[in-house]
């Protein structure tokens, strides 16, 4: 059953359509995702190749930022909870090395989308007007978060000829705004 799997993995859909012909920048991305995955098998061996292919990840695109940035906090915190032989056996050299390897890659990063990160650019608001909301608008951003969570746990549209896009949940929630449709989506 694992060889179907892995059969189907490789000539499936996603590797064959999706990756290399609708969205090609996350072909890279994949390329590195399963080049770590092949060097984490031996990770006390490979520590400076994982970096270099966490840094290479990182600058692919913003999804594969992001999942760079997950697979080191995993390599990070599955190196503290190793064994303290294991620690010791590992070359302190190699760490210092993978460590600024990483580093360079955040620098690399923040020249490289920092400023617009700060200021902001016509497609794109600032990350700092997050700070400069009022209550209300909080209170829209949550109602807006909260229902999309609903739609996409409770697809139910509504009964009538023109239910595209519609959720009958929504709709009732709707009616009593923000505090109900908080409370629902939490017990979902």
């Amino acid at each position: 059953m694992l060889r179907v799997r892995k059969t189907m993995c490789v000539f499936g859909y996603f590797m064959f359509y999706e990756y290399s012909i609708i969205s090609r920048n996350y072909a890279f991305g994949v390329l590195f995702i399963i080049i770590f995955c092949i060097l984490y098998k031996n990770k006390y061996k490979n520590i400076i190749p994982i970096s270099i292919v966490l840094l290479l990840m990182g600058q692919q695109n913003i999804v594969s930022l992001v999942i760079s940035i997950a697979l080191i906090l995993f390599v990070m915190f599955d190196f503290l909870k190793s064994s303290k032989e294991v620690k010791r056996s590992i070359n302190k050299i190699q760490i210092i090395v993978a460590i600024s390897i990483i580093l360079v890659g955040f620098i690399f990063t923040y020249l490289q989308l920092g400023t617009f990160i700060v200021m902001g650019t016509n497609y794109s608001p600032s990350i700092l007007n997050i700070f400069k909301k009022s209550f209300n608008e909080y209170k829209e951003i949550i109602v807006i978060m909260t229902q999309g969570i609903i739609r996409a746990y409770l697809p139910i549209p509504n009964i009538n000829i023109g239910f595209w896009g519609s959720n009958i949940i929504v709709g009732v929630l709707s009616r009593y705004r923000f505090i109900y449709t908080f409370l629902f989506s939490l017990t979902i």
